[in-house]
């Protein structure tokens, strides 16, 4: 299965709806937020992406399958960058594409984005995915909201690429 891959500044509510059922999992709420997520977790998460109008600079690159459910989904909040892939379709190469496009999408402007992201150190297939994309180790967090339940995150963080047509 090739999912379609769409890139938006705000999620239309079947959108929407995906993800929250894509969190509602523990398999991604887990590593996703360091818990298993309550509703309130998932609707601050979602909340800038149902915003009217939307609050820039959030962007999405969601993975949707041809049934047209939501597979896969990277956001970036400002030089924040996140992403989750439904447990059925890990190691099939979505969580590398989303944020491999997502990146890509910045890169393209005229300023780029420096980016940063955290993971569990026990997460080797997201660790993949960042390093694939051009993100490099950066240090560990040990305390603050970056260690979620105690557990230390690495933080990755990538420089723009500019493209050969930028000045």
């Amino acid at each position: 299965m090739i999912p379609t891959l769409t890139h938006s500044f705000r999620l239309s509510e079947s959108a929407l709806a995906g993800i929250r059922d894509l969190l509602a999992d523990p398999q991604v709420a887990v590593p996703f937020f360091g818990r298993v997520a309550n509703p309130d977790m998932v609707e601050r998460f979602l909340q800038p992406a149902s915003a009217t109008p939307p609050r820039a600079p959030d962007e999405f690159m969601l993975a949707t399958a041809p049934d047209a459910s939501v597979v896969g989904l990277a956001s970036v909040r400002g030089e924040t960058l996140s992403f989750l892939v439904a447990p059925a379709h890990w190691g099939l190469g979505i969580g590398r594409d989303l944020v491999s496009g997502l990146c890509a999408l910045l890169d393209g402007r005229e300023h780029g984005a420096r980016l940063s992201a955290l993971v569990y150190r026990e997460n080797a297939r997201s660790r993949g995915v960042l390093e694939a994309a051009g993100f490099s180790f950066a240090g560990l967090r040990e305390s603050g909201v970056a260690a979620y339940a105690g557990r230390p995150m690495l933080r990755y963080v990538r420089r723009p690429v500019r493209s050969s047509t930028q000045p």
